[in-house]
């Protein structure tokens, strides 16, 4: 349950008057979600194809 709570904190905005509005946790330490939901994210966290939708184009 802890693990689910730690996902949704991860992947959900900030509120539209915080310094990082709009942006999860995880995209502002470099994930990218290529604009999916973040329930959408967190639903593929529990099939593992996260990690594919992730990777960096640049490296």
């Amino acid at each position: 349950m802890l693990n689910a709570w730690a996902m949704v904190n991860n992947l959900r905005p900030f509120l539209p008057d915080a310094k990082k509005a709009g942006q999860s946790l995880a995209e502002f330490f470099g994930a990218n979600l290529n604009g999916l939901p973040w329930m959408e994210a967190l639903n593929l966290c529990t099939v593992g194809a996260l990690n594919s939708l992730m990777l960096d184009s640049t490296s």
